[in-house]
């Protein structure tokens, strides 16, 4: 079953690639400077994704790309107009599932974006949907797990987290993952796991101040 559910995986990964080089080497220079989760970087990566879909404008996978780059503006709380960048991002994000439906990355990015609009149940809808496009998605398993322990469905939402990190632990932000696992842990009083999760985020990335914090709170709870 496993190395079919990898093929399905390749073929989808095909399908949502543009067949146009030029595109595909914005992406790619795109990515690079998404993943460095800074404001100059993120807006350097959106202007990329924007350039791609000149050249290709039915680009799925710029699309929801492009909708990453505005969830990360909300996400690090940099936007300057959280109403004008909720709207951009709704716009990739239902561009990026128009341009194809079965894509699971167009499904978890349309996820981010209604739960960013306080609209929970169409934030598990498409987290939920996103997840049964490909299981083997841990961007997708990882935004299920978060939007389910917002719904305080800790112990669901950690099923998925793990999954998430087990799929790819070297994804560039593992991290996060690990923050939203260690907080459920830590809503659940599993004072211990939280500690070793969110010190593990920071062996990742040593400045991402919610994993401190998540340490502190955890170890405070422990009476530690």
């Amino acid at each position: 079953v496993a190395p079919e559910i990898a093929q399905a995986d390749h073929r989808r990964q095909e399908a949502s690639q543009s067949r146009n080089l030029g595109a595909w080497e914005c992406l790619q220079q795109g990515l690079v400077l998404l993943n460095d989760m800074t404001p100059e970087g993120t807006q350097q990566a959106r202007d990329l994704f924007a350039q791609a879909l000149k050249i290709d404008p039915g680009y799925c996978r710029a699309y929801t790309e492009l909708a990453h780059g505005y969830h990360r503006d909300l996400f690090l709380g940099i936007a300057g107009s959280r109403e004008e960048t909720l709207e951009k991002l709704f716009e990739a994000a239902k561009k990026a599932v128009a341009a194809d439906n079965t894509d699971s990355s167009a499904h978890y990015v349309l996820a981010l974006t209604y739960q960013w609009a306080g609209n929970p149940e169409l934030a598990y809808a498409e987290a939920r949907r996103a997840v049964e496009l490909n299981p083997i998605n841990a961007a997708a398993q990882a935004v299920f797990g978060a939007i389910l322990s917002y719904a305080n469905r800790f112990e669901e939402g950690i099923a998925h987290l793990n999954r998430a990190i087990h799929l790819n632990p070297k994804h560039p932000r593992v991290y996060i993952y690990l923050c939203h696992l260690a907080d459920a842990e830590l809503c659940l009083g599993q004072y211990e796991a939280a500690i070793n999760h969110a010190r593990e985020a920071i062996a990742h990335r040593s400045d991402y101040l919610e994993a401190h914090v998540l340490v502190a709170s955890a170890a405070g709870y422990a009476g530690l």
